[in-house]
């Protein structure tokens, strides 16, 4: 319970200096929320930070999920919009690498990449909604990995 609770601290740290770092970064900080990995397969419960930018032909995603058992995944994606309209939805294609530290007795971490599907909706105009779908090998080869997120969008 404490290391859960540890976890839950540095989420929250980590959270609140990428949203002070916002005004900081000025417009290249565009997105900061909490996304979560939902269990399906290989894949475990975690979850995450999520910051991202808003690039010409879509976005571009930095994830740092923790587990409550220690274990580490580190995303990097970019989504290239395929369809819709920004305060309607946006569909995108996603293509994801990354570094994972599951097995606790490794000396370094594993790498990952793949590439999927998302989802991303603006509301409220400053609140954005996002679902993925990804297949990543190693870790969401038969399963994809899908994931849920929100936040803030200045």
């Amino acid at each position: 319970m404490l290391r859960h609770m540890q976890q839950i601290f540095i989420i929250a740290v980590l959270l609140t200096a990428a949203i002070a770092a916002g005004p900081v970064l000025g417009a290249g900080l565009d997105y900061v929320g909490l996304r979560i990995i939902i269990p399906l397969g290989q894949a475990p419960f975690m979850i995450g930070i999520d910051i991202g930018t808003h690039l010409s032909f879509g976005w571009a995603t930095a994830s740092l999920f923790l587990a409550p058992d220690g274990k580490t995944l580190i995303l990097g994606s970019t989504d290239v919009a395929i369809g819709g309209q920004e305060n309607a939805g946006v569909s995108s294609l996603r293509a994801t690498a990354g570094i994972s530290y599951f097995d606790l007795t490794a000396t370094f971490p594993s790498l990952v990449f793949g590439g999927g599907i998302s989802y991303r909706f603006s509301f409220a105009d400053h609140f954005q909604i996002a679902a993925s779908g990804e297949i990543i090998y190693p870790l969401a080869l038969g399963p994809p990995m899908f994931t849920v997120g929100g936040g803030w969008n200045p």
